[in-house]
């Protein structure tokens, strides 16, 4: 059964290409050694996240008309044709660049893997696109999706469930992402991208029973906004904080106990003299600034039923209650902007709207498999030395301007040479199927 076309949500493919440029910069500037650029660039990682979230708030919008369970094999179809053609040509322009100048290469088993999204579940040592990670682990949410769906549609409108459902999927994706936020590899990765696409599920189906005027839609994004400017900020604002604590805080005994740590004396002896002297795993780890949990669990291995031995779990649970981990809420600050920009009538989704924003979010998934290929072919010519400091003048931006052109001007031929001819062939099977012999 065909499901009733959705309109295009402008706004949220707009912000598509906001997010993919913002992780280009993380990977293009990862190694640079600049203060400014990694205040600016640096936690741009936390936006796939949000591509996590939108991947499930689109298809849910795409198919929650549809009553009925979902044609599987239709929507594999769909899905495949949609993201593997341009993966084909990152991949073959990766390979191209890591084999050049010699053009020697093998064709092994870890190099189809790669090329069928297996480098999230296993470590290859062929040609690998890094960036492709999340599409690889997004296909496990692609493969739930229709249970999902219609799991979600049999009980969303009881209103005892539908709140249930908001209040677990907020805190799956705070306490997923607290815990594996960094993970781009093997089951903390799939758990990653499930409780975002999950999140971006129930948002969907939030939003079209929500009565979103401007002034909500406006509001949900300014509150959005300003909390996620709160956590990009933090980083260079705890430092500061941390060390304008003055030192006559510390007492003598945790000067020693600091004094053993820098001559890196044994666990066990660190761990007898936090006894001796009464000094917490927490205490420790606000004067190192490591975290609770990691200092609990070197304690616990190293000096067993000690007097500060606790539960590794119940230190994570406590943590999670009473301190505040910005980049775990990150998705949720990025999900209330997406909320408010879903109704397409506030501000933000008018200044979005234009049509050089959303041309970067037609281009946006080009732009995202596309940008390490490019990086790597600067740098092995010698036009881009990542792997230094830099210095932000005319000459750095003239380079960063040559590879963002080169990089738009491929994008834009993946997306009109390969990405709309695989949709018109993903229709026009789908046609052949419904019309029969």
């Amino acid at each position: 059964m065909p499901n009733k076309a959705s309109p295009e949500k402008v706004a949220l493919t707009s912000i598509r290409g906001i997010l993919a440029l913002w992780v280009v910069g993380f990977h293009w500037f990862l190694n640079t050694r600049s203060h400014s650029l990694e205040a600016i660039f640096g936690q741009a990682y936390l936006s796939v996240d949000i591509f996590f979230i939108l991947s499930g708030l689109i298809l849910c919008d795409v198919y929650q008309a549809q009553k009925s369970f979902i044609e599987p094999a239709q929507f594999f179809l769909k899905r495949f044709l949609r993201v593997w053609p341009v993966h084909v040509l990152a991949m073959t322009i990766l390979t191209l660049v890591v084999i050049y100048p010699e053009f020697e290469f093998s064709w092994d088993w870890d190099y189809s893997l790669s090329l069928m999204f297996f480098q999230a579940y296993k470590p290859l040592s062929n040609v690998v696109n890094p960036p492709a990670w999340s599409i690889s682990v997004e296909w496990v949410c692609y493969l739930l999706f229709p249970f999902i769906l219609l799991f979600l549609l049999q009980w969303f409108d009881r209103p005892v469930f539908r709140v249930l459902c908001l209040l677990l999927a907020l805190l799956l994706l705070y306490l997923v992402d607290l815990h594996f936020g960094t993970e781009i590899q093997g089951l903390n990765a799939v758990l990653r991208a499930l409780a975002a696409f999950v999140f971006g599920m129930v948002m969907s189906l939030y939003a079209v029973r929500l009565d979103l005027t401007k002034a909500k839609s406006n509001a949900l994004c300014t509150m959005g906004i300003v909390f996620i400017v709160l956590i990009l900020t933090w980083p260079n604002i705890a430092p500061r904080i941390q060390s304008s604590t003055p030192d006559e805080v510390i007492a003598p005994q945790e000067r020693q106990l600091l004094q053993m740590i820098q001559e890196e004396r044994s666990h066990l002896d660190i761990a007898k003299t936090m006894d001796d002297q009464g000094i917490s795993v927490k205490r420790l780890s606000e004067l190192i600034h490591v975290p609770e949990v990691d200092l609990q669990a070197l304690y616990n291995n190293s000096n067993p039923g000690g007097r500060y031995d606790h539960s590794v779990i119940l230190v994570r649970l406590k943590n999670a209650v009473t301190q505040i981990h910005f980049n775990a809420w990150f998705p949720l600050f990025g999900g209330l902007i997406l909320l408010g920009l879903y109704a397409q009538n506030g501000l933000l989704a008018n200044i979005l709207s234009g049509s050089i924003f959303h041309y970067l979010g037609k281009i946006s998934y080009s732009i995202y498999l596309l940008h390490f290929p490019v990086l790597l072919f600067f740098e092995k010519i010698g036009f881009f030395p990542s792997a230094s400091e830099v210095n932000i003048d005319l000459h750095f931006a003239f380079k960063i301007a040559v590879m963002v052109v080169t990089l738009l001007v491929i994008s834009s031929l993946s997306f009109y040479r390969i990405e709309r001819p695989a949709r018109r062939l993903s229709i026009w099977l789908l046609q052949r199927k419904t019309a029969g012999p």
